[in-house]
């Protein structure tokens, strides 16, 4: 039978019938799965199935954080959605009213109303000349003065060093003076190109929903990943999304676009700043999230990493699970720190490619399908790692990689046995765990057989 783990990585695939498919597999053999009613409202249902759905997850779990939100928000946009219809007198009296002038009883009433129209309109016009000849002209100088008002200059950029020279107070001419605009929300900055926006919604510890311009979108931090809070729960999940609230919610943001526009989800990709605090690397900072590469978006990828690896070394946040078995790989040569096995560091030629970190201890009971191990390109240009091995230290345990080209500062996740699109969608494909808690070394080769990278742990 399928799992919810199935469903979840179809909807984030943009499948979401078969994510619904399953979830209704799901929900007929459990009523009170939470998961499966919450994750139902990411598939093509109506919105009244979609509040259904959360008063469910509400009725069985009343204390779901997530569930609120979305309720309130869906109940707030059915709301507005909803509109009073015409009532039945109004209609049924226009009706009659309609067919009566179309028999040929009704034509001379409309001519006569056509008629009468036109005498009215005829007397307003010869009111309105006589009306005009007798005033008498109004000359300038019967006016009073007209004090000269300052007009506000709206800037397109930095102000010159020189004032401007105010224009000679002479009468304005008797126009209306026209006021600037109200800047909309979403005003682009001149001096560096940000864009503000309001939060209204903090969906995850790196997505959020923003106003921009009166417009409602999703935004994703670009280049960071944080633990998940929907379906299996990973550890310091609810912390990013706690963390993240605690810095955005409710607040102006301003928005810096890298490469792209959206992914393929339709969210904006962008890093979020809340005054000189940008929140990407925030979350880095505080060992929150994990630095996820998907180029061209890669402006901040190496100061991400340097931020990353202090994390790591302070044992802050998901690095302080480990800080005291899993040494903290190497991702900045200038900044490298000695592994503690007594075996010589494995070559970091074929392009800078390393095995980045190993995730051991899943949070799926028993086979661990979510554990996965983390390879990074630290170079300056794309390898092609088609045919490469990712060994898990034990004979067959092994992931060939397909033709795949890993682009500089990318990174890219094995599974253990589920498939992740987001993080390049590969999977050992196996039943049971892989990496054992008690420690243990992956190792990635090359086509040729030669050893690229070496990543232990614990007493492996």
């Amino acid at each position: 039978m399928a799992t919810i783990e199935d469903a979840v990585a179809a909807i984030k695939a943009g499948d979401t019938a078969e994510g619904r498919e399953i979830i209704a597999e799901l929900l007929k053999a459990d009523r009170n799965n939470e998961q499966a009613w919450l994750w139902l409202t990411q598939t093509d249902i109506t919105l009244e199935q979609k509040i259904k759905s959360l008063q469910k997850v509400l009725k069985i779990n009343p204390d779901n954080e997530v569930a609120k939100a979305g309720l309130q928000k869906l109940q707030q946009r059915k709301a507005k959605a909803t509109r009073p219809p015409p009532s039945k007198e109004s209609t049924l009296i226009g009706s009659q009213i309609t067919d009566r002038l179309k028999t040929k009883q009704g034509r001379p009433l409309l001519i006569a109303l056509g008629v009468a129209v036109s005498l009215v309109c005829g007397i307003c016009l010869v009111f309105s000349l006589f009306s005009l000849s007798q005033r008498s002209p109004v000359s300038p100088a019967s006016l009073p003065p007209i004090e000269p008002t300052a007009i506000p200059v709206v800037e397109a950029g930095p102000l010159p060093p020189t004032p401007t020279p105010m224009p000679a107070q002479t009468p304005l001419a008797p126009t209306p003076t026209p006021m600037p605009a109200q800047a909309p929300l979403a005003a682009t900055t001149p001096d560096n190109g940000l864009v503000e926006a309001l939060v209204i919604n903090v969906v995850d510890g790196d997505t959020i929903d923003v106003l921009i311009d009166g417009l409602e979108y999703r935004v994703r931090y670009i280049l960071v990943d944080t633990p998940e809070t929907f379906g299996e729960v990973e550890p310091f999940g609810p912390e990013a999304s706690a963390t993240n609230r605690a810095l955005v919610d409710g607040k102006r943001v301003r928005l810096e676009k890298d490469v792209s526009e959206k992914d393929r989800f339709g969210r904006l990709l962008r890093y979020v700043y809340v005054d000189d605090l940008m929140i990407n690397e925030e979350l880095l900072r505080l060992g929150l999230a994990t630095v996820a590469t998907f180029p061209p978006d890669v402006k901040y990828v190496d100061q991400f990493l340097a931020i990353q690896q202090q994390a790591q070394a302070d044992g802050v946040g998901i690095w302080g699970e480990t800080e005291a078995s899993q040494p903290v790989q190497p991702i900045l040569p200038p900044q490298a720190t000695e592994p503690p096995q007594a075996s010589e560091p494995p070559p970091q030629a074929s392009g800078g490619v390393i095995i980045q970190t190993i995730r051991y201890d899943g949070l799926v009971t028993r086979v661990e399908s979510d554990e996965y191990a983390e390879i990074a390109n630290t170079g300056p240009t794309g390898v092609n790692i088609g045919g490469w091995r990712l060994n898990a230290d034990d004979p067959g345990q092994d992931f060939i990689f397909p033709d795949f080209v890993l682009e500089p500062g990318q990174g890219c996740r094995v599974y253990t046995n589920q498939s992740h699109p987001e993080s390049c969608g590969f999977s050992f494909g196996s039943d049971q765990a892989l990496w054992a808690n008690s420690g243990e070394c992956g190792r990635l080769y090359d086509s040729g057989g030669a050893l690229v990278s070496e990543f232990c742990y614990g007493g492996g």
